[in-house]
Formats: structure tokens, sequence, C-alpha cells
């Protein structure tokens, strides 16, 4: 009876083992930092945590990439900021980037702008650019959260308004 207990526990320890190898698939997001934009207009401040949409992992030597859904979709959940019409010290907007990511600084991250109608437009490393009055604009920008062998990339996406 005894050993018959002992391989039972045994077996079901090694089948919750196996179960959670082939079951990793959200435990890569579990430590990724936190994207937050921060709009302030005439020193007034509006701040909201953007959600990225996992793009690929890599871990070791092993890249997946994910199904990333159009930009259309994406842009339609956008959270949307105010662009101040002149960017000072009392108006701008900011991105901030909390956690362990593959660029090296916050520098380094760039922007894809799309128009309105999602059509690209150009390749930026600042949002203090000037945008046409009255318009909306996407801003589209991929992080490597992790390590440079071990890291999730996740596609963020905000609407500037102008």
């Amino acid at each position: 009876m005894k050993k018959a207990l002992v391989a039972f526990v045994v077996l079901a320890v090694f089948a919750w083992g196996v179960y959670q190898t082939f079951n990793r698939a959200d435990d890569d997001m579990k430590n990724v930092g936190e994207v937050e934009i921060i709009s302030t207009v005439e020193g007034k401040s509006k701040s909201c945590l953007l959600k990225g949409r996992k793009i690929s992992k890599r871990y070791e030597d092993d890249i997946t990439d994910f199904d990333v859904p159009v930009l259309s979709d994406i842009a339609a959940n956008a959270v949307s900021v105010q662009k101040p019409d002149i960017i000072d010290e009392d108006n701008y907007i900011s991105v901030c980037y909390e956690g362990e990511f593959v660029d090296k600084t916050e520098d380094d991250m760039y922007y894809n702008i799309y128009d309105s109608d999602l059509k690209f437009l150009y390749k930026t490393d600042t949002l203090g650019i000037v945008f046409e009055k009255g318009k909306e604009y996407y801003a589209v920008t991929d992080v490597k959260w992790g390590k440079p062998k071990n890291y999730v990339c996740l596609r963020y996406c905000f609407k500037i308004a102008t």
C-alpha cells in the first residue's frame, strides 16, 4: 500500500512538472515592465498605463512569433491623449518605461507615427513633433522586456489628438 501511494505521488509530481513545462504561455508576461503615457497641458497631468500586445518572445535561441492583430484592431482600443499646441515645460507628452528592457535607454525608443487612416507617416524618437491641428494620429512602439537572450516583445499603441 505504501509503495502504491509513493508511486502515485511521484507520478503526480511528474505529471504536474510536464504540465507546467508545456503550459508556460503567460509566464513570460508576469515580470514585464509598464509603459505609462503622461499628457500635461497647462500644468494639469493625465496619465494612463498602456496595455501591450505580445508579438514575440525569445528564450535562448528559440524565438516565437505570435499572431498580431492588424493595426486597425489595436488602434480601436488605443488610449487617447491630448497634444498641447505648444511643447514646453508646462505642456508636453511623455512616455515612461518602468522595468528592464533590452533597448539601452528610453532615448533608444522609436515611435511609428500613423495618420487617422492608419497610413504610415514616419518613424521618430520624440513625441514633441508638429502635428496638423484638429487631426488624430497613432503612435506605435515595440518594447522588448527582459534581457537580449530572454525577452518578450510587446507592441503598444496610443492615439494623439491635436
